[in-house]
């Protein structure tokens, strides 16, 4: 992670960061909207800008407050009995099964948000029941933990 306050140092964060692991995930920090792309050059893989974020979150509070508070408790208080997360699709499980033959809902009890496909390319959210399910997707589910938990064994790859 680049967090520093300064972009150029981020810059610099990032390129080590990348020259030391070329598979390292590494999120940055971008004050000015400039330094986005520069990050992703140098070799981010995803950039965050608080400014950003912020004034989108102000925008949506105003239009949809309680979506918002949900969301915020949903993700980051932890005091509800459930839970946002991403669970990655393994070859031994849902892999090569479709929607309807998979059944996620019925026998997990989760509510299925969205599908990345390979795990950053498009993504879904109403998948039609025909669409087949590939090793990498990745599932986006909210519920409880005993729900999630029952979502990644029944996926069998990695949970978020």
């Amino acid at each position: 992670m680049a967090a520093a306050g300064d972009d150029n140092v981020n810059i610099v964060i990032v390129l080590t960061a990348r020259a030391l692991n070329p598979d390292l995930v590494i999120v940055a920090r971008a004050s000015h909207p400039s330094a986005e792309p520069k990050l992703l050059r140098a070799g981010a893989t995803h950039v965050i800008s608080p400014y950003r974020i912020g004034g989108r979150r102000m925008a949506t509070q105003l239009v949809n407050p309680r979506v918002t508070d949900f969301l915020d408790r949903v993700l980051h208080a932890g005091d509800l009995a459930v839970w946002i997360e991403e669970t990655v699709v393994g070859p031994q499980g849902l892999a090569g099964r479709t929607f309807g033959e998979a059944a996620i809902p019925d026998k997990t009890g989760v509510n299925l948000l969205a599908v990345v496909r390979g795990g950053n390319g498009p993504m879904l959210t109403h998948p039609a029941s025909t669409d087949r399910l590939d090793a990498g997707d990745v599932l986006i589910a909210f519920g409880t933990r005993d729900q999630l938990g029952k979502l990644a064994a029944l996926a069998g790859g990695a949970s978020g």
